[in-house]
C-alpha cells in the first residue's frame, strides 16, 4: 500500500506502518474523549438546501436562531457549529450539532422540524443525519 500524506509523523500513520492496532485504538479513543466526539457524544448534521441560494440563506438564518436559543438553555448542554458550506449539489448550508445526551439532541432536532413546519420551510429543504459517517 502507498499512502501520500503531509503528516507522516501522525500517530495514525505511524501505528498503521507498525500495524499496531491496539495503540491506535487507545490513542484515538483518548482523542475522541478529549474532543467530545462519538462515541462519547452524539452528532447530527443538518443540511439546508434548495435550488435558490436566497432561500437557503433565509432558512439557515431562521434555523440558526432556533438552534442558538435551544443551546443556550442550561439543560441542553450541547454545542452547534454553522451554518457553513455543505458539500451538496446546488445551494446548501449545514449545521453540526453535538450533545453528550442523545435524547436531548433528538428533542432539539424534533423541535427544529416542527419549527420548520411553523415557518413554512419545506420538509424537503432540511436533511437531518444523526451520527453521520462523514461530513463531506
Amino acid at each position: 500500500m502507498l499512502i501520500q500524506t503531509y503528516y507522516p509523523e501522525h500517530y495514525a500513520i505511524q501505528d498503521a506502518v507498525r500495524q499496531d492496532y491496539a495503540s491506535f485504538f487507545e490513542r484515538e479513543l483518548h482523542f475522541r474523549r478529549m474532543m467530545a466526539y462519538p462515541p462519547f457524544t452524539s452528532l447530527a448534521n443538518v443540511i439546508v438546501r434548495d435550488t435558490k441560494l436566497e432561500n437557503v440563506i433565509r432558512w439557515s438564518r431562521q434555523l440558526s436562531e432556533y438552534f442558538r436559543r435551544r443551546m443556550e438553555r442550561a439543560a441542553y448542554s450541547g454545542t452547534g457549529f454553522g451554518p457553513a458550506g455543505a458539500p451538496e449539489k446546488g445551494a446548501s448550508l449545514q449545521f453540526l450539532l453535538k450533545s453528550p445526551k442523545r435524547t436531548l439532541l433528538t428533542k432539539v432536532l424534533t423541535g427544529a422540524l416542527a419549527f420548520c413546519d411553523a415557518h413554512e420551510i419545506p420538509q424537503t429543504a432540511v436533511l437531518v443525519d444523526m451520527d453521520p459517517l462523514t461530513l463531506l
